[in-house]
């Protein structure tokens, strides 16, 4: 009995990898991962500014998810999110949003 839920056990994770695995690689839940952090990262940190996510693209030139945003002006920031399969590090792009909000929102 204990060998067969064992091996029911060994079966579940074999397929579980076996379905999860594609769409990790092609990118599907690495896009969703980074648009989930993206989005909370971008909330918490520049709540004042109502970043709202405007799509996520792949990029060759920077090896990383360039994710974008906008603010209630349509105006669009765009940062680089990676690494590739567990995009969870904001990079290049950041910057920009970050002085955007000091000019706006510091008070004097």
């Amino acid at each position: 009995m204990k060998n067969r839920n064992k091996l029911f056990i060994i079966v579940l994770i074999v397929l579980g990898v076996l379905i999860i695995f594609p769409f990790w690689s092609n990118g599907t839940i690495p896009k969703r991962i980074a648009k989930i952090y993206g989005t909370k990262y971008m909330k918490s940190n520049y709540p004042k500014m109502k970043l709202e996510y405007d799509g996520i693209v792949w990029s060759k030139y920077h090896g990383d998810y360039l994710i974008t945003f906008k603010d209630n002006n349509n105006q669009k920031y765009t940062c680089v999110i990676g690494p590739k399969y567990l995009p969870i590090h904001i990079g290049q792009g950041e910057m920009i949003i970050s002085e955007t909000y000091r000019e706006k929102f510091s008070e004097r």
